[in-house]
């Protein structure tokens, strides 16, 4: 898909029982299979003041894009899971995106069809986390490791920002691979780096669902804890359009947490008390609201997930349970639990 000198190389992500490995050396490393265009092999750049490069720069971004096309022309290397697929214009859109200055495109996840209530439900949330994406202007909040074609002078580039330990956290390679969440530590770094990421309409990666409590939970815990630890790890290194985004995140979901907490004793205390819940009238508008607007999002997906959100009940137990499974990564961070990696 890449014309003109470079190679387009794609790689399937792979994992071990303590986190994903990773072999990514070059698009000229045989454990690749790779659709060789022409041009010489990518040349390693040298930045003699690498936080000068990347901050005091006037376009950072578009210096790194220069001394990629200078290192050996415009190359990419298309990340996927092995068990996603691709829509089929996900190529063509991202290439069409990964301009100069752009470290990655990622694509929008969605879930595979099930026939289980609790991966319908992930379905659900994953459509409606697409409509977000929209809203941000097509700026990817995170490059999914589902499908992300990254810019190989970016990768390149962040290796030498971890080896220099100077903009980046230190680092051997492309992706911090003791990371719990690498694909979220990578779009961290590409963004210290100055590179911007997207996530443009019309890129679908069809992704696995979990199909049982304890599978979700182990999955969600991971991607909490990873996304804390990530953020901890990086501190007031990240420019602050990036802790703006990333620490109010989890700002909401901690205050979303309390909450759920909150609500859950005085539901309990009302049912002890006074035998059960007093519901006042002025809550109706409020309420019919928010349920347009949960059926509404879901709409295009069709009957099944507009009687769910009709219901409006099973999408609260669902939260309930993302709620608990935040709880656990955040007790878990606060103590100092590097965690470990699941399978799922």
């Amino acid at each position: 898909m890449i014309t003109g000198p470079g190679r387009f190389t794609y790689v399937s992500r792979g994992h071990t029982s303590t986190g994903p490995t990773e072999w990514i050396k070059s698009p000229d490393d045989p454990r690749t299979r790779h659709h060789r265009c022409g041009g010489p092999p990518p040349q390693r750049r040298q930045h003699p003041d690498p936080r000068a490069a990347a901050r005091r720069s006037a376009d950072p971004a578009g210096d790194r894009a220069a001394a990629a096309a200078a290192g050996g022309g415009r190359r990419a290397v298309l990340v996927m899971d092995a068990d996603t697929t691709l829509s089929p214009e996900f190529l063509e859109v991202a290439e069409r995106n990964l301009t100069s200055g752009v470290g990655g495109v990622g694509g929008t996840f969605a879930g595979r069809p099930c026939a289980s209530a609790l991966g319908y439900l992930q379905r659900m949330e994953f459509h409606r986390y697409g409509q977000v994406a929209k809203r941000m202007g097509e700026r990817a909040f995170v490059l999914t490791g589902t499908g992300t074609l990254f810019s190989y002078g970016a990768l390149l580039d962040v290796r030498e920002q971890r080896r220099t330990a100077t903009l980046l956290p230190a680092g051997r390679s492309f992706y911090d691979t003791h990371s719990l969440t690498e694909d979220n530590e990578l779009t961290f770094a590409l963004q210290t780096c100055g590179y911007a990421v997207r996530s443009p309409v019309g890129m679908w990666a069809t992704t696995d669902v979990m199909e049982t409590v304890g599978k979700l939970v182990g999955q969600r815990e991971r991607w909490y804890l990873g996304a804390l630890r990530n953020i901890a790890q990086y501190g007031r290194l990240m420019p602050f359009h990036m802790r703006w985004t990333y620490w109010r995140q989890q700002a909401g979901l901690l205050l979303s947490a309390l909450v759920a907490a909150f609500y859950l004793v005085a539901l309990a205390v009302s049912v002890m008390l006074l035998g059960g819940v007093d519901f006042r009238w002025y809550w109706t508008l409020p309420s019919l609201i928010l349920l347009a607007e949960r059926v509404w999002s879901v709409w295009a997906m069709g009957p099944r997930a507009r009687l769910y959100a009709a219901l409006f009940l099973p999408e609260q137990l669902y939260t309930l349970l993302l709620t608990f499974s935040y709880a656990r990564a955040l007790v878990k961070f606060v103590r100092g639990d590097k965690g470990a990696w699941v399978a799922t």
